[in-house]
């Protein structure tokens, strides 16, 4: 004769295995589903706070490139009145090159731009967007021009 109790156990034993197995089962799709909704989350929050950064930081870029740009073009400005009257004095040296490079020091780097990639060539004209002499002095004085 058996024991009825064992029966018992048993089937609550295979009940609780079979819970045991649906609830593992779920488990993935609910870290699916809290995993969703924490993204969802971060993504109203960067809707929300998204747009205002995103327009300062493009500000910012913006004001930090013109910034840039306008005392590139100063430099540059500066290297080509050098590079002009370098080209005047060096016009009757042997080697031409080398007597740029010498009398543009620092600013040799600009000799090829100023005589449009050619050593000894007429200096180019400025572009429309040099800024003047009075503003790039400001630029390049920091105390004074910010």
């Amino acid at each position: 004769m058996t024991d009825p109790t064992k029966g018992r156990i048993r089937s609550v034993l295979r009940e609780d295995a079979v819970n045991l197995a649906r609830a593992i089962m779920r488990l993935p799709i609910r870290i699916f589903w809290v995993v969703l909704w924490v993204l969802g989350v971060f993504l109203v929050i960067e809707i929300v706070t998204g747009p205002w950064q995103l327009a300062e930081y493009w500000a910012a870029e913006a004001k930090r490139k013109d910034g840039l740009d306008r005392s590139y073009l100063c430099e540059m400005a500066a290297a080509c009145r050098k590079y002009s009257d370098a080209r005047e004095q060096c016009a009757t040296a042997g080697n031409l090159r080398t007597c740029i490079r010498i009398k543009m020091g620092d600013d040799a780097f600009f000799a090829d731009q100023c005589g449009a990639y050619e050593i000894g060539a007429p200096a180019v004209p400025m572009p429309l967007e040099t800024p003047s002499r009075i503003t790039c002095f400001f630029l390049q004085t920091p105390h004074w021009g910010r």
